[in-house]
């Protein structure tokens, strides 16, 4: 588990372009918190640091308070290997219902799934595997997508999940579509899921889920024959998701819609991995080093449009909601820290830590 400490100070950012009549332009906040996920209300989940017994567990971020999703360590696990402690929220829909999972230490070390509504918190039912499982999605309707690990010392790999509330258990997917093992990796508010499965030859599918259908998306190059991965899916069912190469393991971004698979490619010929997609077809990852954002047909990375005396090395764009709202991670005064880009149209913004 990542340790933020920050000292709030406000600074001035200056937005710069790459091109300077068409690039976005972002107003960039400094948060008391490393985030995961972001709602279409601009809600945020992630972990932070207690201030004073310097336990890192999950939180929620809204209008500028924090909010311990587990303050008295009910359902947490406050010490565990690895320097993972407590809760991960993974992800926060509208009606501010969270999902994620608690690592639990011991002779093995497990993951379990939660769900948290109106400060309650609640465990997930029916991973029943070895080593747990972990609930990495959820819409507004409430359907949650996730994984059971089915490790053994035999055969080590994961079934799908979906729930289609909290008070139930899960559905297998991976047992119910005969996969030899898959994820779950999102699900839209159509209840569409995506993700991955692997056949007997170790080849990883990304799929579509949807209406009891699935359908395999393909591949999006010859060269990338053994692993390709679904990770996010809009309420258009626009899927993205990306493909290694099994020689260079450089990785491409891909955009599956209504059959059809592009590539959208790398970004200034770094290797991309995206993270999440919006209802207008924006999509947020990693390249290389740096966070991008890809729109309007192209890559953009997110700190060419930042100050070089700004301070801020943003690595990883986690999500972005319908309204454009980014949230990320990188680098602030040489520590590690959590941002939230707002899309704006002035040329200077003040930014404060919160």
């Amino acid at each position: 588990m990542r340790r933020l400490a920050l000292v709030c100070t406000a600074v001035t950012i200056w937005l710069a372009t790459a091109a300077a009549s068409a690039a976005p332009r972002y107003a960039v906040t400094i948060l008391p918190l490393l985030p995961t996920g972001i709602s279409n209300k601009g809600h945020i989940v992630g972990t932070w640091t207690r201030p004073h017994s310097k336990v890192t567990t999950g939180v929620l971020y809204r209008n500028g308070k924090v909010t311990d999703l587990d303050p008295k360590d009910i359902f947490s696990t406050p010490d565990v290997p690895y320097g993972r402690k407590g809760l991960m929220p993974t992800a926060v829909n509208d009606r501010d219902e969270i999902v994620g999972y608690r690592v639990t230490s011991g002779a093995v070390t497990a993951e379990h799934p939660f769900f948290w509504a109106r400060g309650k918190i609640r465990g997930l039912d029916g991973t029943g595997g070895w080593h747990g499982g972990e609930a990495l999605d959820l819409n507004n309707k409430g359907q949650i997508a996730g994984y059971t690990d089915t490790g053994n010392s035999e055969d080590q790999g994961d079934d799908a999940l979906y729930w289609p509330s909290a008070g139930v258990i899960a559905k297998n997917l991976g047992e119910k579509m005969k996969w030899r093992h898959s994820d779950a990796r999102a699900i839209n508010n159509r209840g569409a899921v995506v993700g991955y499965w692997i056949d007997t030859e170790h080849v990883r599918h990304p799929y579509l889920l949807s209406n009891g259908h699935v359908t395999d998306l393909g591949r999006v190059s010859p060269d990338c024959k053994t692993n390709n991965y679904a990770v996010a899916v809009s309420d258009a069912q626009q899927v993205v998701g990306y493909c290694c190469d099994d020689k260079t393991m450089t990785s491409y971004v891909f955009l599956w819609q209504n059959g059809r698979i592009a590539n959208l490619g790398l970004m200034d010929g770094r290797s991309a991995t995206p993270y999440g997609i919006n209802n207008h077809g924006q999509i947020v990852g990693r390249a290389g080093d740096s966070a991008f954002l890809w729109t309007d047909g192209r890559f953009w990375d997110l700190n060419d449009l930042l100050s070089h005396k700004s301070g801020i090395a943003i690595q990883d764009a986690l999500a972005i909601n319908d309204r454009g709202e980014i949230v990320a991670m990188g680098i602030w005064k040489g520590k590690e820290a959590g941002f939230l880009l707002r899309p704006v149209r002035a040329a200077a913004l003040k930014t404060k830590c919160l």
